[in-house]
């Protein structure tokens, strides 16, 4: 199946430069529908430029950190060692929908 995402331009060259291969989503009805094998097109913001990805793995968490407890580490989603995730991501997301959908961590090939 295919999906469509829009990106920011930073996150948008960070998966096309081979930086970034986790996207960090809301797990909303629409993410619900991404299964492993499907292609997701990337759109840049304000822009017609893409590309295509594969879905490699899909982590479902409860909060954004929790996809990074195992095996996974932040600067593979775009994020310093450092950083808390859980409240950069609150800029995009609001806690009350967190809670409500939980996250998905959208491992790309």
């Amino acid at each position: 199946m295919l999906h469509k995402m829009n990106l920011r331009k930073i996150p948008f060259k960070q998966i096309e430069n081979g930086v970034k291969n986790i996207e960090l989503r809301l797990n909303d009805e629409k993410r619900k529908n991404l299964k492993i094998g499907d292609e997701i097109i990337f759109i840049l913001e304000n822009s017609e430029k893409k590309l295509t990805k594969k879905v490699k793995e899909l982590i479902v968490k409860d909060k954004f950190s929790e996809i990074f407890l195992e095996k996974f580490r932040q600067k593979e989603a775009g994020f310093l060692e450092n950083d808390d995730v859980d409240e950069q991501m609150e800029k995009y997301y609001s806690k009350q929908n967190i809670k409500k959908f939980g996250v998905v961590g959208i491992v790309l090939e």
